[in-house]
């Protein structure tokens, strides 16, 4: 789960936090701890690879490790990378390009066998 959280820091200064947790309530009860206030904005179902996506197009945001200065274009990408991740997915689906890795080594496996069934079969040709 990808969460976005704001931190009330000193100074009526205001912080935003992309992560993963597989229990975000767990996880805003850990940054509470610290004395500091918090608010869990949003959530969406992703990835270890979404979430430093994410981080990346927000590089130019970041003062300290993964929080952020407030700003609304960091909410306005949250939402529209929400908005548009089914779509995307679906688009992957849809092609037939995206393939689990356990299909694509199972397929590898089924044509090396082949392979090497027809090379038994027939000594004669060249070694693939």
């Amino acid at each position: 789960m990808l969460y976005l959280i704001k931190e009330y820091g000193k100074n009526n200064k205001e912080y935003l936090k992309i992560g993963k947790a597989h229990d975000v309530n767990k996880r805003i009860q850990q940054y509470n701890t610290n004395c500091a206030e918090f608010e869990l904005i949003d959530t969406f179902e992703g990835s270890l690879p979404e979430e430093s996506l994410l981080h990346s197009f927000l590089e130019k945001y970041k003062i300290r490790g993964e929080w952020m200065e407030y700003n609304n274009e960091i909410l306005l990408l949250w939402k529209l990378y929400k908005e548009i991740r089914p779509k995307i997915k679906e688009s992957i689906l849809a092609t037939g390009e995206f393939v689990e890795e356990e299909l694509y080594n199972s397929q590898i496996n089924y044509y090396k066998d082949k392979v090497e069934k027809i090379q038994n079969e027939n000594p004669d040709l060249p070694a693939m």
